[in-house]
């Protein structure tokens, strides 16, 4: 008697027993049992194929996650870049706003100081036409003999 084992599936073989027969009989065997193994290699086949499929279908859906990742970092370091550029702005506006502040307050301060001149000139005018008219009541005085010094004090500042 032969035995022949055949693996239709990784999982179960299969004995098949042939009996010691006819030459007609063994051929026939020998043809099931090729037919047999091609099921098995094409079976084989199949489920390597299947294995292949899956295991390209899972590459790709891992590529697929990358590039989306990747997506998002771009998008992510995009974001960063324009709020970054948001914030450059703003502090130069705010530069600008703070530099006018400055100029306008440099304008007071200069306003503040020609005002400051200006009264310190009236005052020195007032001061020099003041002691002028003081020489001049003096001098006014040396030479003519008033009672009364205001009188003439009232004359010399109604003249000027």
């Amino acid at each position: 008697m032969k035995t022949y084992w055949l693996a239709l599936s990784l999982a179960t073989p299969i004995l098949v027993l042939a009996q010691t027969a006819p030459a007609q009989d063994q051929a026939a065997m020998d043809a099931q049992v090729r037919s047999l193994r091609e099921a098995e290699l094409k079976l084989q086949t199949t489920q390597m194929m299947a294995a292949e499929r899956a295991r390209q279908a899972e590459a790709d859906r891992l590529k697929k996650i990358e590039a989306q990742k990747e997506e998002e970092r771009q998008l992510e370091m995009e974001s960063r870049r324009i709020d970054l550029e948001v914030k450059r702005a703003r502090a130069k506006r705010a530069n600008d706003f703070i530099d006018r502040e400055l100029k306008r307050e440099d304008a007071q301060t200069d306003v503040i100081q020609a005002d400051a001149d200006v009264k310190r000139n009236v005052s020195s005018g007032t001061k020099s036409y003041l002691e002028g008219a003081g020489k001049g009541v003096e001098a006014a005085g040396k030479r003519a003999t008033v009672p009364n010094n205001l009188t003439i004090h009232n004359k010399v500042i109604e003249k000027y």
